[in-house]
């Protein structure tokens, strides 16, 4: 005998599925954006001599590694100065705002 799902949970489990098929489909685009910006800096830097290409190397890989770090940060209210209040409604209010500076 079958076990009988609910339809709300069967909802609920296709949108958690669709949900992390998304999340680990960005980490492979990602990847292999990476990787592509890799391949391309080491077609670039072939004939180079090696004590200028490590030095390269190293900006790179900082410049890389801030990237990276850039996507993790998460904002806060805390970043942000409000310019201006447009309007104030039921459901909040809206705001020009400007950010200040990403940690």
């Amino acid at each position: 005998m079958p076990i009988q799902v609910p339809p709300q949970l069967r909802d609920r489990a296709t949108a958690a599925k669709l949900q992390l098929e998304a999340f680990y489909n960005t980490l492979l685009e990602q990847t292999h954006e990476r990787m592509s910006r890799k391949t391309a800096f080491d077609e670039k830097y072939a004939a180079t001599p090696e004590d200028k290409k490590a030095k390269v190397l190293a900006a790179y890989t900082k410049k890389e590694s801030d990237f990276l770090r850039l996507r993790r940060v998460r904002l806060a209210v805390s970043d942000f100065i409000t310019v201006k209040v447009i309007g104030k409604g039921a459901f909040g209010e809206v705001s020009i705002i400007y950010l200040i500076q990403i940690p």
